[in-house]
């Protein structure tokens, strides 16, 4: 399918730009019932201590209320990283591993804990959720790191592939 990008897809931020070290963030349920894949992007600037992993995870629910919450175990990770500027870096790099949980706290993945800026990306196809029993809402969460220098970051959401594509100002809304 060709078209714009906003005729597929809608663009929300899930943490404003901020220090990260100054607490977490707990993010807004995102409804994936008008799309069939959604992408949850961070971007984190390089960490003054080495020893300040950005711990994420993601949760899935039946509504925005997060009624039934429980985990979302995500099947991988796409990152960039770099000690200088990250527009330099141009592949990205898979990981499977590091992910995993149970319960309702769902995939944490922590991170890297080297002084380097990071983009992370996870991508979730709708099959993934338990849509069986009613479960079409996500959120991505962000642990205190617990300490400063823990580096800026931003956080934002991308559902994309929209079930029924549409004008920009038409796109259905992911929010609450």
């Amino acid at each position: 399918t060709k078209g714009q990008l906003l005729e597929f897809a809608q663009i929300a931020i899930n943490e404003e730009p901020k220090d990260m070290g100054s607490g977490g963030t707990t993010g807004d349920w995102v409804s994936m019932k008008n799309y069939d894949r959604l992408a949850f992007v961070v971007i984190r600037a390089a960490p003054t201590s080495t020893g300040d992993k950005m711990k994420i995870t993601i949760q899935q629910a039946k509504d925005t209320t997060g009624t039934s919450v429980k985990g979302l175990n995500v099947k991988k990770v796409w990152s960039k990283t770099d000690t200088g500027k990250l527009r330099a870096t141009a592949q990205w790099t898979e990981s499977t591993g590091t992910l995993g949980g149970t319960g309702t706290t769902g995939s944490t993945f922590a991170g890297v804990a080297t002084k380097k800026s990071a983009i992370y990306v996870f991508d979730i196809g709708s099959e993934e959720l338990d849509v069986d029993n009613g479960f079409d809402f996500v959120r991505l969460n962000i642990a205190d790191p617990g300490a400063t220098g823990a580096g800026k970051g931003v956080s934002f959401t991308i559902p994309y592939n929209a079930k029924a594509p549409n004008k920009p100002a038409n796109i259905p809304g992911v929010i609450g």
